[in-house]
């Protein structure tokens, strides 16, 4: 091959290797768009996710915290200050303060329970909101009562409103925010055979039986009579079926006052309202 062949020879190799070039520019923009929406996918699954999930354990701990402290007041005090304290313990346990976090009535923080719903099962009634509860800005609920915060006549149930968690890396597979939300029951349960001496004694009693009608002395408040009319004892049953007894509002006669007597009283007593009943 003489030179001007050999000269169109590699001018013929230059420009297919030019043109080659040419019509690859840009692919491996695409390669790296491509793997870089991967990569973010993969961010937000381990940061954005790890987020969320921390969210809901600490909206748990929240509500497991907010239902055994309702249950704690719950037979003892009124229901506007048991529902206060429920609330009192969630909010200070959640991540978000929701406004003024030292001001109960705060605007944020009533909207947040406003804005929350549930349907409590059957047994369980929503908890009723007080004229003094409203007079502070906790209006607008349904039936006056607020759903989230519910119970029964020895359960207090309590769901947590949804919480949002906005995302670093979720955006780019088009999800901003996660929502949690969290829910828990707390049961009051009274521990049975505590070896205290029953209040009376069925009559015919057999030998060897202890007497509770001697006078205790002149020590106040045991220092009145042991004889003369003391007054009725209300031994009503509501119906238990862990006890065997039947719902008998009435007047209660001897057996159900010799029934409470060996198993003690099938329902709870306490000073609140029974506005659950």
């Amino acid at each position: 091959m003489d030179r001007p062949d050999l000269r169109q020879f590699l001018n013929r190799r230059m420009l297919n290797r030019s043109t080659t070039h040419a019509t690859q520019r840009g692919a491996s923009a695409i390669v790296v768009a491509a793997s870089l929406l991967l990569l973010l996918g993969m961010a937000a699954v381990a940061v954005d996710l790890g987020a969320g999930f921390n969210e809901r354990r600490q909206g748990q701990t929240a509500a497991d915290l907010g239902a055994l402290a309702g249950a704690l007041e719950y037979v003892s005090v009124d229901e506007t200050t048991t529902l206060l304290e429920v609330l009192g313990t969630v909010r200070s346990n959640l991540i978000s303060d929701y406004g003024n976090s030292a001001d109960p009535h705060d605007t944020a923080w009533i909207d947040l329970w406003r804005g929350c719903s549930d349907t409590p099962p059957n047994g369980f009634n929503p908890w009723p909101l007080s004229a003094t509860m409203q007079t502070n800005g906790w209006t607008g609920f349904s039936g006056n009562s607020m759903s989230c915060v519910s119970a029964s006549k020895d359960t207090i149930r309590v769901r947590i409103p949804d919480q949002l968690v906005d995302t670093a890396f979720g955006g780019a597979i088009g999800t901003n925010e996660l929502r949690t939300s969290a829910l828990a029951h707390a049961t009051i349960r009274f521990v049975a055979g505590g070896g205290a001496r029953p209040f009376g004694v069925v009559n015919g009693a057999s030998t060897g039986s202890i007497c509770l009608t001697t006078r205790s002395g002149s020590v106040p408040p045991c220092d009145g009579p042991d004889s003369g009319n003391f007054g009725t004892i209300n031994s009503q049953q509501w119906g238990d079926p862990d006890v065997g007894t039947t719902t008998n509002c009435g007047v209660a006669g001897n057996a159900e006052l010799a029934t409470n007597i060996a198993l003690g009283s099938d329902h709870l007593i306490g000073t609140a309202d029974p506005w659950y009943a």
